[in-house]
């Protein structure tokens, strides 16, 4: 391990970062998938695989949004202006699904706010979101991923 000459932070020369989050095999599978065969998507695909937080794709060519069709079979796609946002939500947070949130704007749903959070409850061996006034069973399966058209977004910190 090296220290760089500007900052006390530890790192070693050479490591690649898209072949610390992902194998060859994987990102071969991305691009049957799907996906474009650039440096730059597979950097993106391997965060989007192995990240904790749900990721929000910038994707105004609409490159994600195709990858994602071909990666998930069994995806429900809304927005947040379709008027059964809230009951896809819950029926995908209680079954596990893949929820994708396309054309998302500069501010999102209020409702949205648990789940971001992920302000999940264990009651028992079961676990628990509440979405506007109701509790529900949280799925472990459940991805969320969502999309927006915008070039330069600008969302608030919290």
């Amino acid at each position: 391990m090296k220290l760089s000459k500007n900052s006390i932070i530890p790192f070693k020369e050479g490591i690649d970062p898209l072949k610390e989050l992902a194998d060859n095999a994987e990102i071969a599978e991305w691009i049957n998938q799907g996906l474009p065969d650039d440096r730059f998507s597979k950097e993106n695909a391997a965060i989007i695989a192995k990240c904790k937080r749900w990721p929000l794709i910038i994707d105004p060519q609409l490159q994600g949004s195709k990858y994602l069709k071909g990666k998930y079979q069994d995806l429900e796609i809304t927005s947040f202006s379709e008027r059964i946002f809230e009951t896809k939500l819950k029926d995908c947070i209680v079954n596990g699904k893949v929820l994708v949130i396309e054309n998302v704007q500069e501010e999102l749903e209020p409702s949205m706010e648990p789940v971001l959070q992920r302000a999940i409850t264990k009651k028992a061996s079961k676990y628990f979101i509440k979405i506007g006034d109701s509790e529900i069973e949280y799925n472990q399966d459940f991805k969320l991923l969502m999309l927006s058209k915008l070039i330069n977004p600008h969302y608030k910190p919290e």
